[in-house]
């Protein structure tokens, strides 16, 4: 989508969009009600389907049914997961055009089913959705459940379907309420199709049927004499789970059995898939047509052009980074079509290539060699070197990149996998060379800076590479190494230079790169991401962090000297922190050789220096405080990034319980949205879960000062429906000032 953006011109853009945005002016000019006739139609549909999780849920349609009664014929589909106490009665009184009914039979301690036991023998459904985890032990409102639904399932005289999760009748948990619903579809005269879902098993990868289970199928094709179907769902890891020919299975059973794969969350019975396949040979009827065949030979090219630039996901790397094994398979097929196809998509096939390996690289860096021809083409090279299957590699085993870059005068980006290759500074300057006019990106390498003449070097390469817009550096080398000398003539380098990246080793710490760019202007410069431990970030941000509005920083909301990144950046709008969790950094006592000879004494000295260190250690980090002298206006959204690191969920919810308590929203009025990125931040659905949240509560705080709390996937919290203790639904802190 985003290479077809580029390539189409404003004006058909404008064109398409407009059919979908534009607004008549009739439309907008009239000033009459809205058509009742749009919202007779629009109620039935709004009412068809009603899904209830919570009391609160269950309360505020009861009310709305009590008041307008003849909203609740409109529904046909009812999904209950809970019991929600008296009010369901109210609620299925006035629906008795239910065709599709789903009961959630794992119920809580805190569940009511007094309305459910009241109401469904009110209901005359076509289809039945029993959801009952075998493992659960149940109580006393599952079996008021399976007993009220035992006693109507001969009444209901509609009921056709019914889809079951498991076998829940032969759990060892609640025998007899269970029994007596499995008895009772057993004895059912209209219904047509008993579905099963499987599920794999904690011993197997896929569900194992036992002789209860066979049993229960054959007694079920044996009594029911108005079924046609045995539906089992399955997975596809269950494909042979279910023996179709095994000697346990009743030929009355075998006739009946239908196996339909299905994801998980599929819940809808399908018995038999409609073949909707074209027909391979043509008929009488068939149309043979032969596009372009009367337009100019240099407009078919272009079409065709068009075609396979997008097939080939030329231009849009991340359509090509999901399978780039697949993505390069496919790129050389569609050359192998025709000498056509060959013509047109060889510029696309080497001006976007994906190198996986050493081997790649020296087949590509040869090919290039001996076509210098094809090194113009190359727009966007990408290099992984996955195939390597090691972190750190030694230079001696690299590849050679200097005759890939030197041939390739129209590359635009140079990426890579930011750990498995290092670039020297030479090499780094045959790139400048080459292609600093043409070069926008710049990243996932880590610099070799072992030569103390590298820095030297530096300016001249910067002041190469005028149109670099995106810039990633990882610095490579030891301690010790000269830093970068201020005022070396290169302070109107990198003038288009818009998002930074610098991060170090844990070996080294990149300090001349960043004095480096404080000497440069930077006029482009909007975008910084910094990794940790860069002590001389202060510096680099006094010059630059006025004109910075996104920022990536770790540890704290202060840089190393204790600079506030507030004060340093007043136009910051999005601020990314990334988070380690509060602790102690103990040095590690390395294991002795097992080849030496071990010194006891040695030993007993090196663990006694090393508990001396613990004990000298700094206390913890403390947890970073969102805070401000005075207010910030520019901040927008904030993003904090957290690693599970092994730990307790306890410990961890501590620190975030601290995190948002430090949290003060008044210093930032322009502050919108706070998105977490951590694992196990995922929003609860069920209502006993949802009181128990700790990130349901944040959440609700910080909407209290108009802030959203959303979290990696994107999706924010949405406050539900609260009950207050009268059985009225209300909105929380509201309703408990009015009992007040």
């Amino acid at each position: 989508m985003l290479a077809m953006a580029n390539s189409l011109p404003d004006e058909m853009i404008s064109e398409i969009l407009s059919l979908v945005l534009n607004v008549p002016d009739g439309l907008f000019c009239d000033i009459s009600e809205t058509d009742k006739a749009w919202l007779r139609v629009a109620t039935p549909l709004l009412y068809h389907t009603v899904v209830i999780r919570s009391r609160p849920q269950a309360n505020a349609l009861a009310t709305v049914f009590k008041q307008t009664s003849d909203l609740g014929r409109f529904v046909k589909k009812l999904r209950l997961e809970g019991g929600f106490g008296k009010c369901m009665q109210q609620v299925l009184e006035c629906t008795p055009n239910i065709t599709d009914l789903y009961l959630s039979a794992d119920m809580w301690s805190s569940d009511n089913v007094s309305g459910l036991v009241l109401g469904l023998p009110l209901l005359n459904p076509t289809r039945l959705i029993v959801r009952d985890l075998s493992t659960s032990r149940g109580n006393r409102f599952m079996a008021q459940l399976y007993s009220v639904l035992a006693a109507n399932l001969d009444e209901w005289t509609n009921l056709t379907i019914i889809m079951l999760s498991h076998f829940p009748f032969l759990s060892p948990y609640r025998q007899t309420e269970r029994g007596e619903f499995a008895r009772a579809i057993c004895a059912s005269k209209t219904l047509q199709v008993v579905s099963l879902q499987l599920w794999p098993t904690y011993e197997n990868e896929y569900h194992v049927f036992n002789n209860n289970e066979y049993d229960v199928l054959n007694k079920m094709a044996l009594s029911i004499s108005s079924l046609k179907v045995v539906e089992i769902r399955h997975l596809l890891a269950t494909r042979e789970s279910f023996k179709i020919n095994d000697t346990r299975v009743t030929p009355q059973l075998r006739s009946l059995v239908r196996l339909v794969e299905c994801c998980p969350s599929t819940t809808e019975p399908v018995t038999q898939k409609k073949s909707s396949a074209i027909p391979l040979t043509p008929n009488d009827n068939t149309v043979f047509l032969d596009p372009m065949s009367t337009a100019l030979q240099s407009v078919v090219d272009l079409v065709w052009k068009r075609i396979v630039s997008f097939s080939m996901f030329a231009g849009d790397g991340s359509l090509a980074d999901r399978w780039p094994e697949k993505t390069n398979s496919d790129r050389l097929n569609i050359m192998l079509v025709s000498s056509t196809f060959k013509a047109l998509a060889l510029p696309y096939l080497y001006g976007y290539p994906i190198l996986l390996d050493d081997i790649a690289i020296c087949q590509f860096s040869a090919r290039l060699c001996a076509e210098p021809a094809l090194g113009p083409h190359v727009r966007e090279l990408k290099i992984r070197r996955v195939a390597l299957g090691t972190r750190k590699k030694s230079a001696k085993s690299q590849p050679d990149l200097v005759p890939i870059l030197s041939r390739t005068p129209g590359l635009a980006r140079l990426v890579g996998d930011g750990v498995s290759m290092t670039l020297s500074c030479a090499t780094l300057g045959v790139l400048a060379q080459t292609a600093g006019q043409t070069l926008l990106e710049f990243s996932g390498f880590e610099m070799d800076l072992k030569d103390p003449q590298a820095w030297a070097h530096l300016p001249a390469i910067f002041r190469a590479l005028p149109a670099l817009e995106s810039l990633s550096w990882t610095a490579a080398s030891i301690e010790g190494v000269p830093g970068y000398v201020k005022g070396s003539s290169a302070s109107r380098a990198l003038p288009s230079l818009r998002f930074l990246d610098v991060r170090s080793t844990p070996t080294f710490r990149p300090a001349g790169l960043l004095l480096a760019l404080s000497d440069m202007q930077l006029p482009a410069l909007r975008s910084v991401a910094l990794g940790p431990e860069l002590y001389d970030s202060t510096q680099f941000l006094s010059v630059h962090g006025p004109k910075i509005t996104r920022l990536e920083i770790h540890d704290d909301f202060d840089t190393p000297d204790g600079m506030s990144v507030f004060a340093l950046c007043p136009a910051l709008a999005h601020l990314t922190l990334h988070w380690t969790c509060a602790k102690i950094k103990r040095a590690r006592t390395p294991d002795p050789d097992p080849e030496e000879d071990i010194d006891e004494e040695e030993v007993a000295f090196l663990e006694a220096a090393r508990r001396e260190r613990d004990r000298r250690a700094p206390p913890p980090e403390p947890t970073p405080t969102l805070e401000f002298p005075g207010p910030y206006l520019a901040l927008e959204k904030l993003v904090v990034v957290k690693r599970i690191q092994g730990k307790s969920l306890q410990t961890d919810l501590l620190e975030w319980r601290r995190f948002f308590d430090a949290i003060v929203c008044e210093d930032f009025p322009a502050l919108r949205e706070v998105q977490i990125l951590y694992g196990h931040l995922t929003w609860p659905t069920a209502e006993h879960l949802i009181g128990k949240s700790m990130w349901v509560k944040w959440a609700e705080r910080l909407l209290e000062q108009n802030v959203k709390l959303t979290n990696s996937e994107g999706v924010t919290w949405r406050p539900r429906l609260k009950a207050s203790r009268g059985g009225g639904v209300g909105s929380g802190k509201g309703e408990k000032r009015r009992r007040a």
